[in-house]
């Protein structure tokens, strides 16, 4: 059974959330340690208007230095937990001062982490494969994307084995953070493990 995790962002003004029944809580305070939009003169015109979960602020905060060592961090340290916990739920709090803008940002971000994790994470030795900075996709600034699919060339031919490398581009392709990753899953006969055009493939397959 996969051990249920719960994220939530807060504003350190506010009272934050109480803690899940019987979790493991987990805590981020960002208030001092990401750019504050509003302070950004750039966003002057949607500030207001947006929160952290709208793409003009949340692409900032994920493009702002060490945005992604913390979200790499907490994956780390939740994936931990919960394999820990024996079952009991993992809750993760992520706080900046007003809760609008930075908080709900990377909270959302290691959400989708999380996520992508879950899904195809069905296979042992499945890798997520990072850059150090944000890069939205694999479209945005070709040679970040080259030195991605490099590591991920060193990590397939030092581990050995058959591998597929999926990365996707926009939310049709179920790219919904736009922060770029890959996909390292190793193959095996039988593992039962589709890809997007398997289905397509055997509908026309002609009939024997």
């Amino acid at each position: 059974m996969t051990t249920e995790v719960f994220i939530d962002s807060f504003g350190a003004r506010w009272r934050p959330p109480p803690p899940r029944y019987l979790a493991a809580v987990h805590t981020i305070n960002i208030t001092n340690t990401l750019r504050n939009p509003p302070d950004a003169p750039a966003l002057a015109d949607i500030v207001a208007e947006q929160t952290g979960r709208d793409a003009g602020i949340r692409n900032y905060v994920l493009a702002t230095p060490g945005a992604i060592r913390i979200i790499n961090g907490a994956v780390h340290e939740l994936t931990a937990s919960r394999g820990a916990t024996h079952g009991r739920p993992v809750q993760l709090l992520v706080n900046c001062w007003y809760g609008r803008h930075r908080a709900p940002a990377i909270a959302d971000a290691i959400g989708h982490r999380i996520r992508d994790h879950d899904r195809c994470g069905c296979t042992d030795g499945h890798l997520l494969v990072l850059p150090r900075g944000h890069v939205a996709d694999f479209t945005t600034d070709p040679v970040v994307p080259a030195s991605v699919q490099l590591r991920v060339a060193e990590l397939a031919q030092e581990v050995g084995g058959q591998w597929d490398y999926l990365a996707s581009c926009g939310p049709d392709a179920t790219l919904t953070v736009f922060l770029l990753h890959g996909h390292l899953v190793p193959r095996r006969a039988g593992d039962g493990l589709a890809l997007p055009w398997t289905h397509f493939i055997r509908e026309h397959e002609p009939a024997r």
